[in-house]
């Protein structure tokens, strides 16, 4: 009776029940505590990627750093998207990065009156934020991931004032291109959220233990049946109705190529997503283990042009180096609908 009721469960929410079953019914789900370093307002990515994280009860989200240039407008859109998801209240603590000027592509779709009605703590002092968080996990002893999905100026920082938070996180990014690039076919290139900042790059990336690059990042897209489900749950999910409002927002503005021709086609509100680099990144956190990308050890060096080069002299970590098995859409949505139906 228990596998018949696993097999009609979605991936996570299966994990949940066995363990309670081994384990007992009073036991707690494992969790994994998250610093989100994302800059969220010009690719929709960091959006899904969010999405994913708030719809998990594996993951307990502690902060949400904006990063990069137009960090405040960055938190403008942040805010506006949770209130629309419902999830306003939840997130403990806002801080916004240290480049507050510059413009975001969603900067006409959200404004400060979102942020002002955000009831959590909102900081402007991002690296000391990220600090403390890096202390309380200590602390608590429990384990804690820095997801960094930007170009991690704040990171970079906070590393710079405390550098024993190296030995005390795992930092799990979004960034770089080894054997492939666009869509995760052709030459490797030199990725944005690397090159963008190249001395904070030169900072964080040391210390990355895990690394999901363009080679996988860059061929994650979801259409078809999944993505119908997705649009078939946006009215009793809110998390996703906002997410594919935002969605279709950021379609009208987008003015870029490459996350909007994704390996599965054009990016459409009606057919598929973009391509949702950083929701890969997130799936490669430690508390989902379904297998879908192939990891490999390797050593990664910076070159001044951007480009991380696989060499033997270079920093060792983690990567994702290709998509090991099917599944991984049906995982996500099920995931974003916290359901397992299946449209056919």
């Amino acid at each position: 009776r228990l596998q018949s009721q696993l097999q009609t469960m979605p991936t996570f929410a299966a994990a949940a029940v066995l363990f309670s079953t081994v384990f007992g019914a009073t036991s707690e789900i494992p969790t994994v505590r998250v610093v989100l370093d994302t800059d969220l307002g010009d690719d929709i990515d960091d959006t899904w990627a969010l999405s994913a994280l708030l719809q998990s009860p594996a993951v307990d989200l502690r902060l949400i750093v904006t990063d990069s240039y137009g960090s405040q407008s960055r938190a403008n859109a942040l805010a506006k998207f949770l209130r629309l998801a419902g999830k306003l209240a939840e997130v403990p603590v806002i801080a916004i990065g240290p480049e507050q000027t510059g413009a975001t592509i969603m900067d006409s779709w959200a404004n400060a009156s979102d942020l002002d009605q955000f009831p959590g703590q909102l900081r402007f002092d991002a690296a000391e934020a990220i600090i403390e968080q890096v202390e309380a996990s200590v602390e608590d002893k429990v384990p804690l991931q820095i997801l960094v999905l930007s170009p991690s100026a704040a990171v970079a920082a906070a590393i710079q004032k405390a550098p024993w938070i190296t030995n005390k996180a795992q930092i799990l990014a979004m960034g770089g291109s080894l054997w492939h690039g666009t869509n995760g076919t052709g030459p490797p290139r030199a990725e944005w959220n690397v090159r963008a900042d190249m001395p904070s790059s030169r900072v964080v990336y040391p210390h990355v233990t895990t690394l999901c690059p363009l080679d996988v990042a860059g061929a994650a897209q979801i259409d078809g049946v999944q993505y119908q489900q997705l649009l078939h749950c946006q009215e009793r999910v809110p998390v996703v109705k906002a997410l594919l409002e935002m969605y279709s927002a950021w379609l009208l503005r987008c003015p870029w190529s490459e996350p909007r021709h994704g390996p599965k086609g054009p990016a459409d509100a009606q057919l598929r997503s973009s391509v949702v680099y950083d929701l890969a990144a997130v799936t490669m956190l430690p508390v989902f283990s379904g297998g879908f990308i192939k990891l490999q050890e390797v050593h990664v060096a910076l070159e001044d042009d951007g480009f991380t080069v696989p060499i033997i002299s270079g920093w060792p970590m983690t990567a994702g180096i290709s998509w090991r098995s099917p599944g991984w859409e049906t995982f996500v949505v099920q995931l974003l609908c916290n359901t397992a139906e299946v449209i056919a």
